[in-house]
């Protein structure tokens, strides 16, 4: 069983999506929004929870995983465009110092797709100064049967191959084993791509990886898809005045929230990956 810091944890997406997996169980949450922390403590009785990742601190090995979507308001398109150097996506920093400190196996970081243009590259090279290499995939909702696209984009980084073989942990034998000439496609791609090849809506046609490669339903494969969404937008207009902060906050919370599914299948990659699943 893999322990997990789940960072950001809004409402627990990460959290869910990897405990569904039976292989993984969070240790650790950290979410500043007060009106979401009855939510965790409902859910998750027991589990510690922090306030804020600024004065989070965590020993050496405390936990497996560190997994987290920092804000992406300076990230996204919607925003001033002003990347990690922004107030709020700046918290990238903070979640790089929580993987610095606790050295995980792997860590997981969800944003927007945009960051591929307004940060990616000073993610991956912060990353690879402390030891870990790193791949990344663009993964939509409808890579799992929504039907709407929120595309978002999952850095999942893990020891490089020196640290590995300098640490010579005995669950890493699968990554030292398919050690891979540079351009190639990793086990974990190889894991998730298989899991999502059967799992892309025809409404959106198909998807691409970190490389580019395409990959969409086979034919004849039938697959069941979820019912269409109302907008959300509506559910604000015309309840009681008592209730519209509860519904707005509600609403920003799914907004902002991972999904579950897509992290179910990047855990399910993880466990394979690492020798631990099927």
């Amino acid at each position: 069983m893999m322990t997990v810091i789940d960072l950001f944890s809004g409402i627990c997406g990460f959290t869910l999506g990897l405990e569904a997996t039976g292989g993984f169980k969070t240790v650790q949450f950290c979410e500043i929004n007060q009106a979401l922390h009855s939510y965790i403590k409902l859910h998750y009785p027991g589990v510690p929870l922090h306030t804020d990742i600024r004065s989070l601190r965590l020993p050496h090995g405390f936990a497996d995983v560190v997994v987290g979507g920092f804000p992406c308001q300076d990230i996204s398109s919607a925003g001033f465009g002003r990347g990690l150097d922004g107030t709020k996506s700046s918290s990238w920093w903070e979640m790089y110092r929580i993987i610095q400190e606790v050295m995980p196996s792997w860590a997981i970081i969800e944003n927007s797709p945009c960051l591929r243009s307004r940060g990616l590259d000073q993610i991956l090279r912060a990353l690879a100064a402390i030891g870990y290499d790193a791949e990344w995939h663009c993964i939509p909702a409808c890579a799992v049967g929504a039907h709407h696209e929120r595309d978002r984009i999952f850095i999942i980084a893990y020891p490089d191959r020196a640290r590995r073989e300098r640490e010579d942990v005995s669950r890493r034998a699968a990554w030292r084993d398919h050690a891979r000439p540079p351009g190639s496609p990793s086990p974990l791609t190889d894991a998730l791509r298989n899991r999502l090849a059967y799992r892309i809506s025809p409404e959106f046609g198909a998807g691409t990886d970190s490389e580019g490669a395409a990959f969409q339903a086979a034919p004849g494969h039938h697959l069941s898809w979820w019912p269409a969404q109302p907008d959300v937008v509506p559910m604000v207009h015309g309840v009681p005045r008592r209730l519209a902060g509860w519904r707005k906050q509600a609403v920003m919370a799914l907004g902002n929230a991972v999904m579950p599914q897509v992290v179910r299948l990047i855990g399910e990659a993880i466990l394979e990956a690492d020798g631990c699943g099927k």
